[in-house]
Parts: structure tokens; sequence; C-alpha cells
């Protein structure tokens, strides 16, 4: 009703990880609410990351999910303390993986033959060159493919933020569109397979093409942001609207800035600098 299949399994994960510690650490079967304080809180915490081996921002999130949980007991008269009072969440900054021009162009030019894998592909692709997500991507239909003005646009709302995005199909995105376009305005574009299995896909494919990163289905939004829009000089207001994120906050984690666009911006820096010396009649 308010939450989407992922979170729901998240939630459940997490609700199986409680029952375990509880197990474990009480020797029960359950506890009242009345018995949960810090130190259940920050022992559930220890556990997540020191027996489950989940990494940091992992642990982070399902803290979060346990902390919602809690809150909604609070709130139905159920809990009339806080046990996450004093005890502060905090996530482990990720690098964020990308691919460069020169790696995206080798996955493009693999030689696959109709199919599932050339589906994940053409689909990555897609993703990459217009920044829409993995679940945006799944439920694409002809309805929402706009024509303004001779040009070919998506028009839709993000499922996981709501926000509207519009984004201009160039070249790419617009040949690959065609190859999968249905008659059918209400049937999916590309009909992808889960994220997982995908994911698995795109590990092929970037062996395949001699890319040794992690490739995700994720990494095509963030190859999107840096290498396409904000490498090409495209305000990151605007890259922000595109990527439908609610702060600009969000798009700055994505605001890499690739040695290309670095080295372009010092050229010209640069001669900027060499023309105002000439014009001043400096020589060093």
């Amino acid at each position: 009703v308010s939450r989407s299949a992922a979170t729901y399994n998240k939630y459940r994960c997490v609700c199986h990880h409680l029952e375990r510690y509880v197990r474990q650490t009480y020797r029960r079967d359950d506890l009242a609410f009345s018995e949960l304080d810090k130190r259940f809180v920050t022992g559930f915490h220890a556990y997540i990351v020191q027996q489950c081996s989940r990494k940091k921002n992992t642990a982070w999130i399902y803290m979060i999910a346990l902390k919602h949980v809690l809150m909604v007991a609070r709130s139905k008269g159920c809990l009339t303390h806080d046990p996450f009072a004093g005890y502060k969440l905090h996530s482990e900054f990720v690098s964020r993986n990308y691919l460069n021009e020169a790696e995206i162009s080798r996955m493009m030019r693999l030689e696959l033959p109709s199919g599932a894998l050339r589906l994940v592909r053409d689909a990555f692709v897609f993703s990459c060159f217009t920044g829409l997500s993995y679940v945006d991507v799944c439920n694409l239909t002809r309805r929402q493919i706009q024509q303004n003005g001779g040009q070919t646009w998506v028009d839709l709302t993000r499922r996981k933020t709501g926000t509207e995005v519009s984004v201009r199909l160039f070249a790419v995105p617009q040949a690959i569109l065609c190859r999968y376009l249905p008659a059918d305005c209400d049937e999916p574009i590309f009909g992808l397979p889960g994220n997982g299995w995908c994911n698995k896909r795109l590990e092929q494919l970037a062996a395949a093409a001699g890319i040794s990163k992690r490739v995700t289905f994720h990494t095509a939004r963030h190859m999107a942001a840096t290498t396409v829009f904000l490498s090409n000089g495209v305000p990151i207001e605007t890259v922000s609207s595109m990527l439908g994120h609610k702060s600009i906050k969000t798009t700055q984690i994505y605001a890499k800035i690739t040695k290309e666009k670095l080295n372009q911006d010092m050229e010209n820096l640069a001669a900027r600098l060499n023309t105002i010396e000439e014009f001043a009649g400096c020589t060093i």
C-alpha cells in the first residue's frame, strides 16, 4: 500500500535479523516494548555488523528501518520512550562507480545476438544516456514518449520520489527506443527481468568489454550524471531536474569531476589567462 516490494522485503529482512538477535542475546522468543532500551539498540547494531557481516551502510539502512518501526509503535501508544534517544546513526560515503566514454563505447560495440543479454545491454545504455533508474526503465511505455518541436522526450513521474522528469532523447537512446518500441501503448518497452538478474548479466557484459569496474544497472545513472551531463557542461540544477531529485544535495553526490572535464576546464582557463597576459604586455 505505502511501500515498494523492495522496501517491504527490506523490512522482512530486518525482522528476521531481529528474531535471531533476540533469541541469541536474550534467550527468548520475544520482548515487550517496555524492555527495549539503548543497550538493545546498540547490541542489535553490533550484531548486524559483526555477526551478520553487513557493511556500515547496510547496517545503517537496517537501523533506520527499526527506528521507523519503533516510531510507529510510539505513535500507537505501544512504546512510551525512545530507545534511539542519544543514539546517532551515520552513513559512510561510498565512491560511486561510473563508466567513461571509452568504456561505454566498448560495451555498445559488443556483438550480441538478439535475446535477454542484448536487451539488458541496450536498456543499460538507454539509462546511461537518459539517467532513468532501473524501475523507471522497466515501466517505460509509449505513453511516456512525447514529441515536442520535432524532438523526442521522455516525460514521466519517478516511481521512487514521485517527481516529474523530462529528458530529451538524443541519437543513441532514440535508436535503442526504435528497436524495442511496441505497438501497444501500455506495454512496457523493455520488459526487463528482475534487477538482480540484470546485474548478473551486466557483470558478464562488463567482462566481455574489458571493464574491470563493478557494473550494476544503477551505474548507468551515475554515468548519466557524470560522463554524459556534468562533464559536458550541463548545469547541476538541470541535472538535478533530469534525474528527478527532490534536493540538489542528492545530485551533488553524483557530481564527480572527471579528469577529462578537469583537463578541459584548465585548458580553457589557461587560454583566457594567456590572452589577459598578452593584452597587458606581460612577459615572464
